[in-house]
């Protein structure tokens, strides 16, 4: 192979040996070959994912009328740090409280449903302890996978709320409006 050029088919390992014209010079190396995991395998991490940034586009207005546009300044609750989330093999996913439990039941947790990744692996339909349907029940989020390693879950969620909508399903008339936003959610890989 005049060029040295070497084109990787399949997982393993080869020894390659080169020998100069005269055979004066020979030089020989190993070249190993993995196959990069798959979106599922980074998921699906025994010690799952912590939420460690969360940014909301535009700001967000809390009932006393202040904008953020930092979740974790107002918008998620400070206990909520300690929260790490499993994306088992099975597809199910499972929240696992820290510290600090807020208004959970002590050292339980909770399933919160299936999740999956879409085809095109490029968004993760699951769901999160910090957003609730009209019924209170935890809402189906689908995220657009931004960032995706062994390290780093990065994802941009598009939600519109709808400040009168538990109401109106009440039969109440209400002034009702609605807002979209994009949260964007950083989770790292947990280390403990």
């Amino acid at each position: 192979m005049p060029s040295g050029l070497v084109t990787a088919l399949s997982k393993g390992e080869a020894t390659i040996e080169v020998t100069t014209v005269d055979g004066s010079f020979s030089a020989r190396c190993i070249v190993s070959v993995t196959v990069p995991p798959t979106p599922e395998e980074l998921l699906t991490q025994e010690k799952g994912w912590q939420l460690t940034a969360g940014t909301c586009d535009p700001p967000f207005e809390l009932g006393n009328g202040d904008l953020v546009s930092n979740l974790f300044e107002g918008f998620l609750y400070d206990c909520e740090l300690d929260d790490i989330i499993f994306f088992y093999k099975n597809y199910t996913q499972y929240l696992n409280y820290g510290k600090n439990l807020c208004d959970w039941e002590s050292g339980i947790g909770i399933n919160l449903g299936n999740w999956r990744i879409r085809e095109d692996e490029g968004v993760l339909e699951f769901q999160l302890s910090y957003f609730f349907n009209e019924d209170d029940t935890f809402a189906k989020l689908e995220g657009r996978i931004v960032i995706l390693n062994e390290n780093t879950l990065k994802l941009d969620i598009p939600i519109t709320f709808d400040d009168g909508a538990k109401l109106a399903k009440r039969g109440l008339m209400v002034s009702r409006s609605t807002k979209d936003y994009v949260f964007t959610l950083t989770y790292s890989k947990v280390s403990k």
